[in-house]
């Protein structure tokens, strides 16, 4: 809060004197220690800052209160880092998909290192308890995460496996 503060006087500041400001904060987990609710909160204040706001997160809770058309995913390939996103021309129905998925506490698939995708939440539990019993450790020790997709369109989730490069699978009984 004291940033806000500090940046709409500094901002009220320059206007005073005609003159022109934008800011660029950059902000790496605010997260950190602080209470689920209160990570959720954290985007709205930073939405009322000034200029651009770089925000560096691994909260699910964060992530969730940002447009998915905002996130930027950093990829290591070959020794160097690539920024990748959604394209600009991504479908506001896919988006809307994203975002609920991703607001359903799901917001752990920007962090995983692969994807399983299903139908619903009934594969996804059957899938959660068959992977316990055939690896000895639920999907999330080895870094995947299991999302039931609430119907058959995968494809808003394999797009966001493709921007984040990450591997997936998808199981389906292909029932239509």
């Amino acid at each position: 809060l004291s940033t806000i503060t500090l940046e709409r006087l500094l901002a009220a500041q320059r206007a005073g004197r005609g003159e022109a400001s934008h800011f660029i904060t950059a902000v790496e987990e605010p997260e950190l220690h602080l209470h689920p609710t209160a990570q959720r909160s954290i985007t709205g204040h930073l939405r009322q800052l000034p200029g651009e706001v770089l925000l560096a997160t691994h909260s699910p809770f964060v992530a969730s209160g940002i447009e998915p058309l905002n996130y930027r995913f950093m990829v290591r390939s070959g020794g160097r880092v690539r920024v990748r996103w959604l394209p600009r021309r991504t479908d506001p129905a896919d988006i809307r998909s994203i975002k609920r998925l991703i607001l359903r506490n799901r917001g752990d698939m920007l962090f995983a290192r692969g994807l399983i995708l299903a139908e619903g939440i009934t594969e996804e539990q059957l899938l959660r308890g068959m992977f316990r019993v055939r690896f000895g450790a639920p999907p999330e020790d080895f870094g995947l995460s299991i999302l039931g997709v609430e119907g058959k369109s995968y494809e808003p989730y394999l797009r966001m496996a493709a921007v984040m490069q990450r591997p997936f699978v998808v199981v389906s009984d292909c029932d239509g």
